[in-house]
């Protein structure tokens, strides 16, 4: 099915793709604590805690989180590793989703209905 309302872009976290993220400028290829803004801009990310950011990936360290701004009905994110991931919507836990192996595509959130986060 086609959309029929604006969605937000595909994003990237690697450094080479990343066109929207926003917050503190990226260090490539080194850990790095980075802090979001109080507000992230409509179809933007921001990387929150401890990353290395790399070209194509970035790695998870420490209180690491990223902040997502978004329209869409679902949202995707490819994970690879051991661990688990909390998701958040508006403030509120929804979920814990469990990662396992080589990097794939795992499903953070899921509607019926398109939405935009308050």
């Amino acid at each position: 099915m086609t959309p029929t309302n604006a969605i937000s872009p595909e994003s990237y976290v690697g450094y080479e793709e990343a066109q929207y993220d926003v917050g503190t400028a990226i260090v490539r290829n080194k850990a790095a604590v980075y802090q979001a803004p109080s507000t992230v801009p409509a179809d933007s990310y921001a990387f929150n805690g401890s990353w290395t950011v790399q070209s194509q990936e970035a790695t998870a360290g420490s209180n690491a989180a990223i902040e997502l701004q978004f329209s869409a009905n679902d949202v995707y994110l490819v994970m690879g590793g051991t661990g688990t991931v909390g998701v958040t919507f508006n403030g509120r836990p929804l979920s814990t989703v469990k990662v396992s192996g080589v990097p794939r595509l795992y499903t953070l959130l899921s509607e019926a209905r398109y939405r935009r986060p308050a």
